[in-house]
């Protein structure tokens, strides 16, 4: 698949907004009173640069609105209702100042959640494309974005004086765990590739191939679902982008655990830049299986 900058932007912006929403929720008395609304401020605008972003994605951004109009049937409509739910529900809580209200806090740690598995259930629910088409899509992504809202948490709990250990310590277990999933999708991704013509068209009485590809320049299909980068390649954005995700999350922790913010600051950028990089990779590693009608692929 083609990977594109404003929807690898949004899934990393929003994934880091919304698990430090989930996460300020979920750890509200954790957080001095002063950090309460910088920390939700962030989430949100975390989360509305991260929207904003996908809509540069759209071929006709004006018809934007209609990704709400499926909810019964796409993901993409899903996530865009609870995305929408997500800033007024958030805009009470801080109006109000409902640090300690339960019933604000588990609106918010579930609606940011859900939103985020909505935003990987509409790659996982792709069955064309079997890289993604595993629960190791969803986990991942919930995985990172807690992370990530972990360590951003952490941080403005750390600038504040506040106490670090629990969210130090979830930062250090969602990192881990994220990093274990990761590797068990890069280890199944190959042979779940492995998709063949036979198998693809479902003819299996004799060895199927392509005779012609039915088209002499480029097309929107070759274009868009067909990217090609050599393997070598493919594997060092790998050994850069795991263990620079993993390394600064454990290195953001442990300054945070320390009561260094600034340590902890620069860990989330870094992580940051690894998640850019390793979601370019989700793009850049994923065959859907039009590529065999185009003469890509093994016969």
């Amino acid at each position: 698949m083609k990977p594109s900058f404003s929807i690898i932007f949004f899934t990393v912006s929003s994934g880091y907004g919304l698990g430090l929403a989930a996460v300020l929720a979920a750890l509200t008395p954790e957080l001095p009173h002063s950090a309460f609304l910088p920390t939700a401020v962030c989430a949100m605008l975390l989360t509305g640069g991260g929207l904003l972003s996908s809509v540069g994605h759209l071929a006709n951004p004006k018809n934007a609105w209609r990704a709400v109009m499926r909810v019964r049937t796409s993901w993409l409509s899903r996530e865009a209702v609870l995305a929408a739910l997500f800033f007024p529900l958030m805009a009470g809580w801080m109006y109000y100042d409902g640090t300690t209200a339960a019933t604000w806090r588990v609106a918010i740690f579930i609606c940011a959640l859900l939103t985020v598995k909505c935003t990987a259930m509409i790659y996982q629910s792709l069955k064309p494309i079997t890289a993604w088409h595993h629960p190791l899509t969803s986990i991942n992504y919930m995985l990172f974005s807690l992370t990530g809202g972990g360590l951003l948490f952490a941080v403005f709990t750390a600038s504040n004086n506040g106490n670090t250990a629990t969210a130090s310590l979830l930062t250090t277990i969602c990192a881990l765990s994220a990093g274990i999933g990761k590797i068990l999708h890069y280890r199944r991704i190959g042979a779940a590739q492995d998709i063949r013509v036979g198998r693809a068209t479902g003819f299996s009485q004799a060895k199927a191939r392509l005779l012609d590809a039915g088209h002499t320049g480029p097309t929107f299909l070759t274009r868009e679902f067909i990217f090609e980068l050599p393997a070598a390649r493919l594997r060092l954005w790998r050994y850069v982008s795991l263990p620079l995700i993993v390394l600064s999350s454990l290195a953001g922790a442990s300054f945070t655990f320390n009561g260094s913010a600034w340590g902890g600051g620069v860990c989330v950028i870094l992580m940051f830049l690894g998640l850019l990089m390793e979601r370019w990779l989700f793009f850049a590693e994923a065959r859907h299986i039009v590529r065999l009608y185009h003469g890509k692929g093994p016969a």
